[in-house]
């Protein structure tokens, strides 16, 4: 099995974790060897920047270029290219990792690829369990959409809290986040899943006929993260559950990461 590294700098935090040459080559050299120690051979970069010169001489490996537009597309197209031009091996599935979207563990690729044997579709995703002090159904005040005011919540509070509760508000979105109700305790919260866009893998065959034109969903694959106990140090820092958008000081990264990207 083959794959390919995405470095492709779309949101701010990616940007800002590898702002940092050092921890962009820790984390490109974690993710070779979890893919390695998983039976995956890297063969090529993803990028929409130059970078050349940017990693060591065990870290070079063929760049694609990737054209403007959404991340996955423009992924999945160069990809598309890339097969129909002949990548020699031809595996049944093609792997993407993106090494600045999150902590890619040894045991979520294994259980990613061995979970391939049972998708029937073209595209597959490792989604994680969302953290549960992010799920929106823990604590969370929720409002009607008749009180929206140009772009404003207006709507009378009582002791701090909105009167609205979950049940008489809105619950299309609700319904569809997997959420049955507000709970007051992060032990009643149920598990929600989502695609943090650091893993995902595409049919060859697919990509030689249909190119980026896919007709069907991605197939979610789960992931429930390891207790805290059983993470690095520096897994637990929550880097990859802040906001994309969110500007982050990369100084304690570089120097907890392991030197050698063993990740151990």
């Amino acid at each position: 099995m083959i794959g390919y590294i995405s470095i492709g700098y779309y949101d701010t935090r990616e940007q800002e974790i590898f702002s940092s040459p050092s921890v962009l080559v820790k984390l490109v050299r974690m993710a070779m060897r979890t893919a390695v120690g998983c039976g995956v051979t890297p063969v090529g970069y993803l990028t929409r920047t130059a970078i050349s010169g940017m990693f060591p001489e065990e870290l070079q490996l063929e760049s694609l270029h990737l054209a403007k537009g959404p991340r996955r597309a423009s992924e999945i197209e160069t990809l598309a290219k890339a097969v129909r031009c002949g990548i020699g091996e031809e595996p049944e599935w093609l792997i993407v990792f993106r090494p600045g979207q999150g902590w890619m563990s040894e045991r979520r690729v294994r259980q990613f690829i061995h979970s391939l044997e049972e998708v029937d579709g073209e595209f597959a995703v490792s989604v994680r369990r969302m953290p549960t002090i992010a799920n929106p159904s823990w604590n969370v005040n929720v409002a009607d959409r008749r009180f929206l005011v140009n772009g404003t919540v207006r709507l009378p509070v009582h002791g701090g809290h909105f009167h609205t509760s979950l049940d008489e508000a809105e619950n299309g979105f609700w319904f569809r986040m997997g959420c049955d109700a507000v709970h007051h305790r992060s032990q009643d919260v149920g598990s929600l899943y989502i695609d943090d866009g650091l893993l995902y893998a595409v049919r060859t065959e697919a990509l030689r006929s249909t190119g980026n034109a896919f007709s069907e969903s991605p197939c979610p694959i789960h992931f429930d993260q390891e207790d805290d106990a059983c993470m690095p140090v520096y897994e637990r820092l929550g880097i990859f559950d802040v906001d994309k958008d969110q500007f982050l000081n990369t100084e304690i990264l570089e120097r907890i990461l392991p030197a050698d990207g063993d990740g151990e």
